[in-house]
């Protein structure tokens, strides 16, 4: 399982809509956008697929979710809601290299790739 912070990155976003910076962000030049299964404090659980599959929990309800394009936000609470209706307790989390609106991102892995925009890299 990847925590919170597997890639240090500046900013975190929560599925209500708010964001937390790093207090000693260190900024890319690239857009990266990690999806955890957990905040560092927790653990993430194991499950299985609908096709009978080991997998993480957060990674199954992740593939149910991303293909129906949703704003992140929603994509997030969507990923809590999936996790807490199976019994998960962990909470997944996105964080990004560069402050993005949650509101009106979607989720793709190919579209919407952005240059940085941070006021300083490094």
């Amino acid at each position: 399982c990847h925590s919170g912070t597997g890639l240090d990155l500046p900013f975190t976003h929560s599925a209500y809509g708010g964001v937390t910076t790093d207090d000693n962000p260190c900024h890319s030049m690239g857009d990266v956008r990690l999806f955890s299964g957990c905040q560092d404090e927790g653990t993430s659980a194991d499950a299985t697929s609908g096709y009978g599959q080991p997998g993480g929990a957060m990674t199954t309800a992740f593939l149910e979710v991303a293909s129906q394009r949703l704003p992140l936000v929603q994509m997030l609470q969507q990923l809590q809601g999936i996790l807490r209706q199976r019994g998960f307790a962990q909470q997944a989390q996105l964080s990004t290299s560069q402050y993005i609106d949650t509101q009106s991102s979607t989720f793709s892995l190919c579209e919407g790739i952005v240059g940085n925009s941070n006021a300083m890299l490094g």
